[in-house]
């Protein structure tokens, strides 16, 4: 009786690990990823985002200029990140982002910070501004009605 409440408790133990971990790893919010898709080549960003990082593509337009990427988590649409790749003609590519309400939004701000950027203010358009050297991460100040948080990088040549 003793041997089968340990085991017991080990499975339960166990299985509270796995769902803590699914979720930690659920919000991740990949940096290296990130600056990695702005400096590649557009003609390998289906890969990278398919093959290598997990997305799944959901759209194309603008005449192949702009992909939509999305990472879904077992139907829990809290912990989706949708990301937009757009290619202008002769320029890095840059990242719209929307991460679901799960994701820790502070979080997300003091790693900015930790990796140098410094912090600009809040445009015109209501987006916190951090910039370093030639490279910009926008913050959507507020969540929108799906209570997604839109999140820009931008490089400069």
């Amino acid at each position: 009786m003793q041997f089968k409440k340990k085991i017991m408790k080990q499975i339960i133990t166990l299985i509270l690990f796995l769902t803590l971990t699914n979720s930690i790893f659920a919000q991740e919010f990949n940096f290296k990823m990130l600056e990695k898709l702005t400096t590649i080549s557009f003609v390998s960003i289906d890969k990278y985002m398919t093959n290598i990082y997990g997305f799944e593509k959901i759209n194309e337009e603008d005449e192949g200029r702009k992909r939509t990427y999305a990472r879904f988590y077992k139907d829990n649409y809290d912990n989706t990140i949708i990301i937009s790749v757009i290619s202008p003609k002769d320029k890095p590519n840059v990242l719209d982002i929307s991460v679901a309400k799960n994701y820790d939004i502070r979080s997300i701000k003091d790693e900015i910070l930790s990796r140098e950027y410094e912090y600009k203010g809040t445009n015109k358009y209501g987006f916190i501004v951090f910039k370093k050297d030639k490279s910009t991460f926008l913050i959507g100040q507020k969540p929108n009605e799906s209570q997604a948080t839109q999140i820009m990088l931008i490089n400069e040549w």
